[in-house]
């Protein structure tokens, strides 16, 4: 079948020559980048910060961090294996730790001072201070590596309050004791609060973690030390009591005290006598009396 002829145009053809370049429609607008120009090169990218968006960052968790300039010093100096990554401002009082870090490998990185309040869990900015440390585990010592018992040993019996802790081991490491032993269970641990508080005494002073704190307070006595417990009701004044021997101070928990088999395990009870019979003091506050005592008896 042959093809049909194409239709002819009823419109009469311009006698005006084509151009091979098709110019500008009428009105002198252009729809369209005529083919002859070259696209325009795109605009450079700026170069990407440096920096943590916040929206990605999580709190760290309190076991795992240490926040605060002197507690990331005591870590960075006496704990070097335990820092992992130093998150910092650049605040001019920061920079000697991040040179610190630096000196110890540890790596670094800028973050806002907003980054630093949700690392360290939403603390105050005056409590982080600019900087939070990414840490491992906490270094617990063991009761068993212990050959003899130190000259003055701390024990706190169910202190769950973690600044009560820092506290505690700050007064400890100040008047001499060699190790600090809590509970593995139902206690306060090392976490970041509790450095801080202890202006980082805890990277000092042994911690350790007694599972059984009855048969930890027979080992120091196998050790050599005399177990000397703290009560409202206590027969002896501190200063009755010598405490220049070997000797382990035990202090209970804020509300309930020394519990009965820690108790049992004493060889002595004494009280800090109180003016005010209406008031306690917590346990931090007791632990210094005691170990202020000890320290006292020691240097005559």
């Amino acid at each position: 079948m042959n093809r049909r002829p194409p239709p002819s145009s009823s419109k009469p053809s311009s006698s005006k020559p084509s151009s091979s370049r098709a110019g500008p429609p009428a009105g002198g607008k252009r729809f369209g980048r005529p083919p002859w120009e070259k696209p325009a090169a795109p605009a450079p990218r700026a170069p990407r910060p440096d920096r943590s968006s916040s929206s990605s960052l999580q709190a760290l968790p309190p076991d795992l961090c240490v926040y605060g300039r002197h507690a990331v010093e005591a870590t960075l100096l006496h704990q070097p294996a335990r820092a992992e990554e130093l998150l910092h401002t650049d605040s001019p009082e920061v920079r000697p730790l991040v040179t610190l870090a630096e000196k110890n490998g540890v790596r670094t990185r800028l973050v806002e001072l907003a980054e630093v309040d949700v690392l360290a869990g939403g603390r105050e900015r005056a409590v982080a201070q600019g900087v939070v440390l990414r840490c491992g585990p906490f270094p617990y010592a063991d009761v068993e590596d212990f050959e003899r018992a130190p000259s003055l040993t701390l024990v706190l019996d169910g202190v769950e309050d973690p600044r009560n802790l820092g506290a505690a081991v700050r007064a400890a490491y100040a008047l001499g004791a060699g190790l600090v032993v809590v509970p593995a269970d139902r206690a306060a641990a090392a976490t970041a609060a509790a450095i801080k508080t202890s202006a980082g005494a805890l990277c000092r002073v042994p911690l350790a973690q007694a599972t059984n704190l009855r048969r930890a307070l027979e080992q120091l006595k196998e050790k050599g030390a005399w177990i000397v417990g703290a009560e409202a009701d206590g027969e002896r004044a501190p200063w009755q009591v010598d405490l220049r021997d070997e000797v382990v101070l035990v202090i209970g928990g804020e509300d309930r005290g020394l519990r009965r088999l820690t108790r049992e395990a004493c060889d002595f009870v004494v009280a800090v006598p109180m003016a005010a019979k209406d008031m306690s003091l917590n346990a931090a506050d007791a632990a210094t009396l005691l170990l202020y005592e000890a320290m006292r008896q020691r240097r005559g």
